[in-house]
């Protein structure tokens, strides 16, 4: 496995030192440590993996209507350092793969984890009024949906952590604000081509106690055909709306998005959800998620759908979810929480118990674990994943 290049370690002291120099002295910095163990047990692997994840952030004005913000991210990894999807599938599709690739599919099939080095974020925002424009790899938060967003094409969330942060996309946006909380965004991700390019456009407004939104989005994505090793270039037209808002003591969101794909196919997605926080300090988050192409029972799982979920073609294999989570203040620094998410066709389910320690203002430690229930072993839940779990140690500064 490779490892980290010299010339990462000789860039960092550098980036520490940014701030001391006076061509920079505008410049404010910060950023983490993210140091975690993570166990694996899956039926064929049981294997442990360190991981250093170090972020540093900058943010530096260029004028009155300018900013640049930026910021870099090194990974490293220690004892586990490749994964094959055979681990991942359930018995009898890994057997099918098997068959198909012969002894090297285990290979074939491999996901390495590589140390490395990128630019997260990097862009410049000009604004004047109620408009900002902003060039460069930047965040695109789309929809209002927790564990699930029918409308963010920009974004893959992990099911078990889907408010950790997201990598950048490099895109021009423009942005008008105008009202108490209205506005319109219209978003370009360059492609080698103007056809080549995903548009996408969104309009907001307030009503009452609500934020309602409108979409309109113009996708050109990658699909990969695992079995055949190729992939193609597709486009898609994406009709979407959400809203957010409170009702008494609850607050309540809704997402959906209509999907015209290759070959005038049509699906749709929908996301709906409530949270509240009680009284006695109990916080409660329900949400469900519903996709037309999904699947009404683990026996129409194909192979080919296995494979475009680890890859990333598809977020569920079901066409119903519901997850549930539930978190306690169980010291003034200790608070525990249960997260399940649940496949309704299938019935398998994941559970995350957490507990999350605020050490200091400065310094968390989380400890959690990844239990995988499923009535069988083609069930989403019950055959692709092994139980595990995470200690992780994050420090800022």
């Amino acid at each position: 496995m490779q490892k980290m290049k010299p010339k990462i370690f000789f860039f960092l002291p550098l980036v520490l030192l940014l701030p001391l120099g006076p061509p920079v002295s505008a410049l404010d910095w910060s950023g983490y440590y993210e140091g975690q163990v993570t166990g694996y047990d899956f039926p064929n692997l049981h294997s442990m993996q360190l991981s250093s994840r170090l972020r540093l952030d900058f943010a530096a004005k260029l004028g009155p209507n300018a900013s640049l913000t930026a910021d870099v991210v090194a990974m490293a990894y220690t004892g586990l350092t490749e994964i094959s999807l055979l681990d991942f599938l359930p018995p009898k599709r890994a057997r099918e793969l098997e068959m198909l690739f012969g002894p090297g599919a285990r290979e074939i099939f491999a996901f390495p984890f590589e140390d490395s080095l990128v630019m997260d974020n990097a862009f410049i925002s000009l604004y004047s009024g109620p408009f900002t424009i902003r060039l460069g790899r930047q965040q695109m938060p789309w929809g209002t949906g927790y564990t699930w967003n029918p409308t963010d094409v920009f974004n893959t969330k992990s099911l078990l952590e889907p408010s950790y942060e997201k990598p950048g996309v490099d895109a021009l946006k423009a942005e008008w604000g105008f009202g108490e909380a209205n506005g319109l965004t219209l978003v370009l991700v360059p492609g080698a081509t103007w056809p080549d390019s995903t548009r996408s456009g969104r309009g907001k407004i307030h009503l009452g106690v609500f934020d309602i939104s409108t979409s309109v989005i113009y996708q050109v994505y990658e699909t990969v055909a695992p079995l055949a090793g190729t992939s193609s270039r597709e486009s898609r037209l994406i009709l979407g709306g959400d809203f957010a808002g409170q009702v008494m003591e609850w607050g309540v969101w809704a997402e959906a998005a209509w999907f015209r794909g290759p070959q005038e196919k049509e699906t749709w997605q929908v996301v709906a959800g409530i949270d509240t926080t009680f009284e006695f300090q109990t916080s409660l988050m329900l949400e469900y998620f519903r996709d037309s192409a999904g699947e009404a029972e683990s026996r129409d799982y194909t192979l080919s759908e296995w494979l475009q979920l680890a890859y990333g073609g598809r977020k569920t294999l079901g066409r119903d979810y519901g997850m549930l989570m539930v978190s306690h203040p169980l010291t003034a620094l200790l608070t525990g929480t249960l997260m399940t998410v649940f496949n309704l066709n299938d019935s398998s389910t994941i559970l995350a118990p957490s507990v999350a320690y605020n050490f200091s203002d400065n310094l968390d430690i989380t400890l959690c674990g990844n239990i995988f229930i499923g009535p069988n072993e083609e069930s989403e839940y019950g055959g692709m994943y092994g139980n595990g779990g995470y200690l992780r140690i994050k420090g800022y500064f």
